[in-house]
């Protein structure tokens, strides 16, 4: 029930019945009936309404659960891993989500079958998810290993869709200075290089996104590219500019500052700095 009220963020109902689920998982007295998929469900779900506090004592507790019961972590499987890594990255300063979210990111660190069983969008959420404790040396070291899936994997690489290719960029921009991370990065832009489609996909906030983590590596010439080929693009879309909300045009600004010498970027660094100049809402947000 829950995983099918989740497919409607946008309808205040199914957020409440969600909520209503959370606060029965929470004060329930037994959770071994939740092992293995059941329990990724419902994180899953739970995911979908970060603002809930009951939402977040769910997971927290579903947390406790998972790091306590060894047969239930271990009945995990590779698309779960990465589903509850998601979840519990959501409430990444949470003690319960970040100590089982490490838990979670030690058996992909020494688990190749597990890593290698990820699809694409697997291997792209769960980046994401990880890149939310860059510091954390286990979180570290899967990122690694699943970024040399990236580097190795030309068909994994292609399989990502637009959302894919920003999240795991953005994810892999956290290490810049790991030499597989950015291998990895380099790789997947040259896409965004050389695929107009690809960038024509990316929302506003995926534009922004993917700016940001190409301006961590502002020396290589194949970011260089794509980040002027996105600049392009907000360059030439007026629309898409001033969708873009207050933070993905902070973002954008800098992100666009590692090129002040190149045209394009400089060019949509003052078509953004237009709406700064013209809408007080969005210097004061």
């Amino acid at each position: 029930m829950g995983n099918k009220l989740s497919k409607h963020p946008n309808q205040q109902a199914c957020m409440d019945a969600i909520a209503w689920i959370a606060g029965q998982l929470e004060q329930a007295d037994d959770l071994s009936g939740l092992r293995g998929y059941p329990s990724v469900l419902l994180l899953n779900a739970f995911a979908k309404n970060i603002n809930s506090g009951r939402c977040k004592r769910a997971v927290a507790r579903l947390a406790r659960y998972l790091q306590r019961d060894d047969q239930a972590r271990q009945s995990l499987d590779s698309k779960d891993i990465g589903l509850a890594l998601n979840t519990f990255s959501k409430w990444f300063d949470n003690p319960d989500c970040q100590s089982m979210a490490h838990s979670l990111a030690a058996l992909l660190a020494s688990g190749s079958r597990l890593r290698h069983a990820m699809d694409a969008q697997s291997v792209a959420n769960t980046l994401n998810a990880l890149s939310k404790w860059p510091d954390t040396a286990v979180c570290a070291e899967a990122a690694k290993a699943l970024a040399g899936r990236l580097v190795d994997e030309p068909g994994l690489r292609k399989a990502l869709e637009p959302l894919g290719v920003a999240n795991a960029l953005n994810a892999l921009s956290k290490w810049p200075d790991t030499a597989v991370c950015a291998e990895a990065a380099k790789a997947l832009t040259g896409r965004l290089a050389d695929e107009p489609r690809l960038r024509k996909a990316l929302d506003p906030q995926g534009v922004a996104n993917a700016l940001n983590a190409l301006s961590k590596w502002p020396d290589t010439a194949v970011c260089a590219e794509a980040a002027k080929a996105l600049a392009g693009r907000l360059v030439d879309e007026p629309t898409l500019r001033n969708t873009l909300n207050a933070q993905e045009v902070a973002t954008a600004l800098n992100a666009l500052s590692k090129w002040p010498d190149t045209a394009v970027c400089a060019e949509a660094a003052k078509a953004l700095a237009g709406r700064l100049v013209d809408e007080p809402t969005l210097r004061n947000t």
